[in-house]
């Protein structure tokens, strides 16, 4: 079995540390090796670099610059070249200042919500692409930026080792920094061992079809009217909607507690907003025409699934139990852009935005959860026979047991990595209905790339 790169942890900085502490490169460098298994980097070049103390809901932090003046670092790893680099930052006021990696500035404005500066939900994802370096200078064009998460994916020039696997069930979903691997090429095996849930495929000699009777065989499928209350939290405990987007007046404020999350038969209200939510088959349910081979609309556990002869209707109530409530799939989410995807393929008909839009009859999900919707597709094509994954140039349409695009979503796949809230998605649905997504769990081994090394696999 081929052993993966492996997922190192960074911590910026930690709590102890009082708010404006100026850092030289010893203390900074001293942060970064606090959970150790870095490969071995020089700090340089710091010029105004303070650290930031931990508050309520937010992770740590770092501070380039100051009120009045850029500020910047550079760390040189000696063995390890990356392609791309995540930050996780945030800007201090509306003065059009941005970060940059390598002198290459961030693609987005910040956005500045009215809430105060410290809370996590004003932090932002930044990527950087096509670095292929090991020397990494992060700087700012204005004034001051804090960045509470760095993460380095490793690019075909390096590679990197370490024993710090996750080892448990759950996959930590901690607010350390990590470097994680992401090669473009395929592996020839996972190494399954390092998640429990897994442990049986260590001596697989069908891994696929394995993998996906693991998935069949461990489910517990709550009802549809059940999975409303099953959600999916930020950091700061706010529930995540689909489709809602940074800048909104709900974004990251959407309650998470009980039945509240679900408000009023779908209409939840809070500080200066008002959504309507419903619950969003990622694939759609039109295009799921598989039925129960018993027909059975309020199943327990796992049954043979065959394709859908017309006298199964593929909508369910809130009663029903079965492929069609399987959590993995469902995500609360906003009514209106929910009701522009209907039963479209997914794709880019032009180009990548921050919201979620419908062109050519080919709906885009949004930068936030294109990722997220390629491995929620990705999951439910292995783990339910006849359901297909089909390329851009199929002629496969909608209403059937088909859906779009693998190619598209391979690349989203990789251009929208697993966030902490998709880690914790993951493990919530884990503790519901017994059953895991591995395409969260070893997306740092490249799993899409070997699962469909050869197109959808068609597990029956």
């Amino acid at each position: 079995m081929a052993t993966p790169d492996a997922l190192i942890q960074l911590n910026m900085c930690d709590a102890a540390n009082t708010f404006g502490s100026l850092l030289n490169d010893t203390l900074l460098k001293a942060k970064f090796d606090a959970t150790g298994n870095l490969p071995s980097y020089t700090l340089s070049s710091l010029a105004s670099v303070y650290s930031k103390n931990t508050v309520s809901g937010d992770s740590n932090a770092i501070r380039i610059g100051t009120s009045s003046a850029t500020g910047a670092f550079t760390i040189a790893f000696s063995s390890a070249v990356f392609s791309r680099v995540l930050v996780t930052a945030h800007a201090w006021n509306t003065d059009g200042g941005k970060l940059q990696v390598n002198g290459v500035t961030q693609a987005d404005d910040f956005i500045y919500p009215t809430a105060n500066y410290s809370t996590s939900s004003e932090y932002q994802l930044l990527t950087f692409d096509n670095l292929n370096t090991s020397t990494f200078t992060f700087s700012t064009t204005v004034k001051r930026v804090w960045i509470s998460r760095i993460e380095f994916y490793v690019g075909d020039g390096g590679s990197t080792s370490s024993s710090d696997e996750p080892s448990s069930s759950e996959v930590s979903s901690s607010s350390t920094t990590s470097i994680a691997s992401s090669s473009s090429s395929t592996p020839s095996s996972i190494d399954w061992s390092t998640v429990t849930f897994y442990s049986s495929l260590t001596s697989s000699s069908n891994e696929i079809y394995d993998l996906a009777h693991l998935l069949r065989n461990t489910i517990n499928y709550v009802s549809y009217g059940d999975a409303r209350y099953v959600y999916s939290k930020y950091d700061n405990d706010s529930q995540v909607v689909m489709y809602d987007i940074p800048g909104s007046t709900s974004y990251r404020k959407v309650t998470a507690t009980g039945l509240d999350g679900w408000g009023d038969g779908g209409v939840v209200t809070g500080d200066g907003f008002s959504i309507t939510l419903n619950r969003e088959h990622v694939w759609a349910c039109s295009d799921m025409r598989i039925m129960p081979s018993n027909s059975d609309r309020t199943l327990d556990g796992y049954v043979n699934f065959v394709e859908n002869d017309g006298s199964f209707d593929y909508r369910p109530d809130n009663t029903n139990r079965g492929h069609f409530s399987d959590l993995h799939n469902l995500w609360n989410a906003l009514a209106s852009p929910n009701g522009s995807h209907s039963d479209h393929f997914f794709g880019d008909e032009n180009g990548s935005s921050v919201g979620p839009y419908l062109a050519n009859s080919i709906f885009y999900p949004g930068d936030e959860y294109r990722g997220d919707v390629a491995r929620i597709l990705f999951y439910m094509t292995l783990m339910y026979p006849y359901l297909t994954l089909v390329n851009r140039d199929s002629l496969e349409t909608e209403g059937s047991i088909y859906y779009g695009y693998l190619d598209i979503l391979l690349r989203w796949n990789m251009e929208d990595p697993v966030s902490y809230y998709e880690t914790e998605r993951n493990n919530t649905i884990y503790a519901q209905q017994g059953n895991r997504n591995p395409f969260v769990d070893f997306y740092s081994q490249n799993i899409a790339s070997y699962i469909f090394a050869s197109g959808d696999p068609n597990v029956l």
